[in-house]
């Protein structure tokens, strides 16, 4: 297994979410940091301390592979297009808006089993990105790219994988430092909109860590091959309270989609690349707040409650 350290950013704030990670990482410290050497960038995991949004500091980015990953070689860099940062911003703002005219799992034009490997390297470059591409043995590919939209104080990364001549799965990380501007731009992708268009989700699962407290809520569709995932800050006390739609104090920051075929023989979990040590954190929706995916539905499109929900903190492993 590899971990990669991405861009260095300062940590606005520390958890015991940042301590699991961090041993997990050191654990597989002889791992080669090649993308941290190269100075490109690695797909963000979900498993890493973020900001308040009232912080003016960029958070550190660590990541971990997921344990199925394997180390890819050579490395090939194709450069971006000439593309000015404003043009750049509209044409990936027009992206968000219409996601190059596909529906989830297909993001901005590459769709999972149908998009070729080939295909990938010139529509990475249309969007005005930089390539980072490793290849390996039976035709395994990874395409990386990361977009700074520092007009719009967001960024988000992609991860492109594949084997054969198809991609394979999808990553997608995004990350606003103004939740307002960047729920503008992601408003397809909030949680009350991807439940609108894809119906109530096969499962849902909480993250909740005691000291922060920070919160992530994830909604599967395994017949779709659809994973979306929301992180925040929650209000803390006896019953920790999570508002992740916009307006509210403990508003998501950061949106991940794991993406694949949905005839994908791996199962969707796979693809989330979350460490052991953390799964004590991670539990079922209905277990940990007592609402079945029906419920959760409801609740977040506003047709009942307040669309918040609540998890008490004596169910999370100290």
């Amino acid at each position: 297994m590899c971990a990669v350290a991405a861009r260095s950013r300062t940590a606005g704030t520390h958890s015991l979410l940042a301590l699991i990670l961090f041993l997990f990482l050191l654990a597989l410290s002889s791992c080669t940091t090649e993308l941290a050497a190269r100075g490109g960038t690695a797909p963000a995991a979900q498993w890493t301390a973020r900001p308040s949004e009232s912080s003016s500091q960029t958070p550190q980015r660590v990541t971990s592979m997921p344990p199925t990953h394997t180390a890819l070689r050579p490395m090939t860099i194709v450069p971006e297009k000439t593309v000015s940062p404003s043009d750049r911003s509209g044409l990936l703002l027009d992206l968000l808006q219409t996601n190059g005219g596909c529906s989830l799992p297909c993001w901005w034009g590459i769709e999972p089993g149908v998009t070729s490997l080939s295909e990938v390297q010139g529509l990475i470059q249309s969007f005005g990105g930089t390539d980072y591409v490793e290849r390996g043995p039976g035709g395994a590919e990874r395409h990386e790219v990361g977009f700074e939209m520092s007009d719009r104080r967001q960024y988000v990364d992609l991860d492109i994988r594949g084997v054969g001549d198809h991609v394979k799965t999808i990553r997608v990380d995004a990350h606003g430092y103004a939740p307002d501007v960047f729920w503008e731009d992601w408003s397809r992708w909030r949680a009350d909109a991807v439940l609108a268009e894809f119906g109530v989700p096969t499962r849902a699962l909480l993250y909740d860590f005691p000291d922060g407290p920070q919160y992530g809520l994830t909604l599967l569709y395994d017949d779709k091959g659809i994973a979306v995932s929301y992180f925040g800050i929650a209000e803390g006390g006896k019953t920790h309270r999570i508002c992740l739609l916009p307006g509210n104090d403990t508003t998501a920051q950061d949106v991940v989609l794991n993406l694949q075929s949905a005839d994908a023989i791996s199962p969707l979990d796979t693809l989330l690349g979350v460490p052991d040590d953390a799964r004590p954190y991670i539990k079922p929706i209905q277990e940990a707040t007592g609402l079945t995916v029906t419920d959760l539905y409801e609740v977040l499109t506003h047709r009942s409650g307040d669309g918040c929900i609540t998890t008490p903190e004596d169910i999370w492993a100290p």
